[in-house]
């Protein structure tokens, strides 16, 4: 959580985070704009975990932390836990009443993939990817016509950029992708 910043200024960004485990339902949303969204008990609960929190912090459920100190294979090998953990205490939420929470503080040392060593190579790929501006010059489409038939069948989005063309035998023409 610490190690997010704004890409604009370089300052760290300071993130909400709430977790919890539980069922859920998926599926696509719309039709003119589809969306994936995701449906339950256990959205609520999430998203009252991450309003109730603090800036820079993990609340997790008392749910999750039990699953994952139960389902430890670090734990059942006797080397320890997976995860350090502080309880917070009970928390009001809204429509949930009183819930016991803990913050994630991070992980233990013994833990390959979320170590303080793994965080800080995660963070280090990651600083990798975002300096490079090649991933920052993308351009999905091009103005003017990218199409070697664009009549009246094109789409064009309002600032001018054709987007997809539906040529006279029913089939749609790929985009040319600009390096």
């Amino acid at each position: 959580v610490k190690h997010v910043r704004s890409p604009a200024d370089g300052t760290p960004i300071s993130l909400r985070i709430g977790v919890h485990t539980g069922q859920c339902m998926g599926g696509v949303v719309g039709t003119l704009t589809p969306h994936y969204c995701l449906f339950g008990d256990m959205v609520n609960s999430t998203a009252r975990h991450e309003s109730t929190g603090l800036a820079g912090r993990i609340q997790c459920s008392s749910v999750l932390y039990g699953r994952l100190k139960h389902f430890s294979p670090l734990l059942k090998n006797g080397r320890g836990d997976q995860y350090h953990w502080t309880p917070r205490g009970l928390v009001q939420m809204k429509g949930k009443g009183e819930c016991y929470t803990y913050w994630l503080e991070r992980g233990s040392e013994h833990n390959i993939e979320a170590s303080p060593a793994a965080i800080q190579r995660l963070f280090h790929e990651v600083g990798m990817v975002l300096a490079k501006k090649k991933w920052k010059k993308r351009q999905y489409f091009r103005r003017g016509s990218v199409f070697s038939n664009s009549g009246e069948n094109s789409v064009v989005g309002s600032d001018g950029m054709t987007m997809f063309d539906n040529s006279s035998n029913g089939t749609v023409s790929e985009m040319e992708q600009v390096d």
